[in-house]
């Protein structure tokens, strides 16, 4: 699925029924304004994917060095969110400090595993939906984050309020634990 996918539905729940035939054949009587709120339902989409990142469904890396005194930001794969941990091969922690440029360690270690946690990059219409949650969050969640989003920007706080609501309860049940449903046993009466 595709990240214009989201934003269909997104549009469809703000009622911008000509973002979604522009989304989906790409022709309309007016582009550039249709464009321009693409454009701005993207942003929303960017935000709510960071919202669910940082707030409900945290994504975690590690990036393991060997004859390590500093790992820089710059080095890691993700933008990070928060340092997690940064311990060594074995396991045991590491004394360090974090600042704007990177980890420092106190003593330099053979092996180096930080974990941090991250948020995805920013996606473009024509991106899959592929961030580090996509197994756990439906689009329909996002698309409730995404309008959410756009009505905020738009000055539609009340309405803006209500699809927050809606999306942080889609979060809660699309990331709340499974396990095997168990019926209790049938009697023959």
């Amino acid at each position: 699925m595709k990240v214009k996918n989201v934003l269909s539905l997104a549009a469809e729940l703000v009622g911008l029924d000509d973002a979604i035939t522009y989304l989906e054949s790409g022709v309309s009587d007016d582009a550039p304004s249709r464009e321009e709120e693409i454009k701005k339902l993207l942003a929303a989409y960017n935000m709510a994917l960071v919202d669910a990142a940082t707030d409900f469904a945290p994504l975690v890396k590690k990036k393991v060095t060997e004859n390590a005194e500093e790992i820089l930001f710059s080095a890691l794969s993700d933008i990070p969110v928060e340092i997690i941990s940064v311990t060594d091969a074995n396991g045991d922690e590491l004394p360090y400090i974090a600042d704007m440029t990177g980890v420092h360690l106190k003593k330099p270690a053979a092996t180096a595993v930080v974990e941090y946690r991250y948020v995805p990059d920013r996606r473009s219409a024509d991106d899959d939906l592929d961030y580090g949650f996509a197994d756990r969050i439906t689009p329909r969640a996002l698309s409730l984050g995404t309008a959410a989003e756009y009505l905020r920007c738009a000055g539609e706080s009340s309405k803006a309020n209500e699809f927050r609501a809606k999306f942080e309860e889609s979060l809660r049940a699309c990331l709340r634990p499974r396990g095997k449903l168990v019926l209790p046993g049938r009697r023959w009466v």
